[in-house]
C-alpha cells in the first residue's frame, strides 16, 4: 500500500499513463518533473520543474515513479532510476487494478504492471521493469531490471530475459528462451531460439539484424 506522496519523473506519454493509473488508485501526487512542462499533463497535474527539483524533497518523505518510457536501445529510463537510487530515493511499484498475478510472483521496486497484464506462478519481475498493456508473462519466467515488455507481447514459460531488454509489441517468445542483456526483439517477432547479449532480432522466425 502506497501512503507517501509521489512525484512522477517525466512528462511524456508513459508518464501520462502512470499518472492515470495513480489517479485510479487515488494515490497522492505532488506533480511531475521534466525538462519542460507538458500542456496535456498540465490540465490535471502540477508541473514542478526540472528533475533537480526532486532534491528539494527528503527521500524519506516521498516516493518516485519513473515516467520515462523505454524504446529500442534506450538507456535513459535505467539512468534516471539509478541516478535517484544513488541519491537515496525510493520508487513506487505500480500495479494496475486489472492485472492478474499469481500469489507467488515476485515484483521488485519500481516495476510497473499496466492494464490487463497477466503474470503466472513462479515468475520474477525485477526493478524498474515495465510490463505494458495486455502483455502475458507465463510461469517461472525471470525478467531482469530495466526491461520493457511492450503491449500484447507473450513470454512463454521458463524464459530468462536479461537487463535493459526491449521486447516489441506483439512479440512471442516460446518456452525456455534466454535473452541476453541490452537486446532488442522487434515488434511482431516470434523468437524460437536464444538471443545473444546486445543483439537485435526481428521477424517470423526472429533472426539477428546486423547494424
Amino acid at each position: 500500500m502506497i501512503t507517501s506522496p509521489v512525484i512522477v519523473l517525466g512528462g511524456g506519454g508513459h508518464a501520462n499513463v502512470c499518472l492515470d493509473l495513480m489517479s485510479r488508485q487515488k494515490l497522492s501526487c505532488l506533480g511531475y518533473v521534466a525538462l519542460t512542462h507538458s500542456p496535456e499533463l498540465d490540465v490535471h497535474y502540477t508541473y514542478l520543474g526540472a528533475d533537480e527539483i526532486v532534491f528539494n524533497y527528503s527521500p524519506e518523505k516521498i516516493l518516485l515513479v519513473n515516467g520515462i518510457g523505454k524504446i529500442s536501445g534506450s538507456t535513459l529510463r535505467k539512468e534516471i532510476f539509478e541516478k535517484f537510487k544513488t541519491n537515496g530515493y525510493s520508487f513506487a511499484t505500480l500495479i494496475h487494478d486489472s492485472c492478474v498475478t499469481a500469489e507467488d510472483v515476485s515484483i521488485e521496486e519500481g516495476a510497473q504492471l499496466m492494464a490487463g497484464v497477466v503474470i503466472n506462478a513462479g515468475s520474477t519481475i525485477s526493478a524498474n521493469t515495465i510490463i505494458n498493456t495486455r502483455a502475458v508473462i507465463e510461469h517461472d519466467c525471470r525478467l531482469g531490471p530495466h526491461t520493457h515488455i511492450s503491449p500484447g507481447a507473450i513470454v512463454c514459460g521458463g524464459c530468462n530475459i536479461g537487463s535493459n531488454v526491449h521486447v516489441g509489441a506483439g512479440a512471442v517468445l516460446i518456452q525456455q528462451i534466454e535473452v541476453g542483456n541490452d537486446s532488442v526483439i522487434g515488434a511482431g517477432s516470434v523468437v524460437l531460439k536464444h538471443v545473444y547479449e546486445k543483439s537485435i532480432v526481428f521477424g517470423v522466425p526472429a533472426r539477428e539484424v546486423i547494424t
